[in-house]
């Protein structure tokens, strides 16, 4: 497995906090967007902290009027590195800092003044004056957002399910670990719990499907195929007759009648309580084949875990034997 070792170079900055926190964005007619506490669609300030050490905010202002710099003051909050707050323009003048804050002002949906003050008196952010706004459409600045993937959607990876902790947490090391015998895949990756029943997919064939191989082709090919539909339900029939059990259904794209050319493929997961020969049965009135995952390796690759029957003998019952080797969950699959 390739790693790349990613190098940071520190650099050391002089970080004057005063200077790092702006109005990054502001809404002067808001009609349906963002909701205060009373579920009223007051206007609203965001401020964003650029810099990186906190802000202690106590002392700050907001004014909408050029000649009031100290109109309304921040209680005592502190906004994080790269944080956001947002506090609302209501004129309901709420400064509990442990609750949300408004101003005491409005802000005027036709254009107008809106500073962010420093303690000392120096302006962080002016707008003098913003224009009008249309509804529901903010005003801010331009920020730039850097995304680095560590793991992509289809990345390939190596997993390995243990049988104990003998690995502990060497696995995490960055460097030196050997994942040999692990499995080759592709993310994403996790795990789930078991469901109980079957994934069945239907799909109806855009041609004569007269063989298994055929019939795989369908399943794997997309374009081969003219409908598909997935249902967690196993028993159903197409046919004037029913199944073994009860509760048959049609499965939706076949549901006008008896329909050829198309094929059924179920997956799940068979837990078996001991070792020893199982029993599986397949009715079909064509070609059928049963996989069981006897090796737990993702696949139905190995010669003991696939049977099959290339069969036009009309319905009856295919009964399969695996000899599985110890108690334990198997990807089981049926076309």
């Amino acid at each position: 497995m390739k790693r790349a070792l990613l190098l940071f170079l520190a650099t050391a900055l002089l970080s004057i906090a005063r200077a790092d926190v702006i109005i990054s964005e502001f809404l002067a007619n808001n009609n349906t967007g963002l909701t205060d506490e009373d579920g009223a669609t007051s206007d609203w300030i965001e401020l964003y902290n650029d810099g990186t050490l906190p802000v202690a905010l106590g002392g700050w202002m907001l004014t909408d009027a050029s000649g009031d710099s100290s109109k309304w003051i921040f209680p005592a909050v502190t906004l994080a590195p790269n944080g956001f707050l947002v506090v609302f323009a209501s004129g309901k003048n709420r400064t509990n800092p442990a609750a949300t804050l408004h101003t005491n002002f409005k802000l005027s949906a036709n254009g107008g003044y809106l500073a962010l003050v420093r303690q000392d008196g120096s302006f962080s952010t002016v707008f003098n004056p913003y224009a009008a706004q249309y509804p529901d459409k903010p005003y801010g600045i331009a920020q730039s957002v850097v995304t680095t993937t560590y793991v992509a959607a289809n990345g390939a990876l190596k997993y390995f399910v243990p049988a104990n902790n003998a690995l502990g947490t060497t696995w995490t090391a960055r460097t030196g670990f050997n994942e040999t015998g692990w499995t080759a895949a592709t993310n994403g990756a996790g795990f789930e719990t078991l469901v109980n029943g079957w994934l069945f997919k239907y799909f109806k064939g855009s041609s004569a499907i007269n063989n298994l191989a055929q019939a795989e082709a369908v399943v794997a090919s997309p374009p081969g195929q003219t409908a598909q539909t997935t249902t967690a339900t196993f028993n159903f029939t197409n046919a004037t007759s029913g199944g073994n059990y009860a509760g048959n259904i049609n499965p939706p794209p076949l549901d006008t009648g008896d329909i050829d050319d198309f094929v059924v493929e179920g997956t799940g997961t068979v837990t078996i309580p001991t070792a020893g020969i199982w029993s599986f049965g397949v009715n079909s009135d064509d070609g059928n084949r049963i996989q069981i995952d006897l090796n737990n390796d993702g696949d139905f690759a190995d010669a003991n875990e696939t049977q099959s029957d290339d069969v036009l003998a009309g319905p009856h019952d295919f009964i399969r034997q695996f000899s599985i080797p110890t108690a334990g969950d198997y990807k089981i699959r049926a076309v």
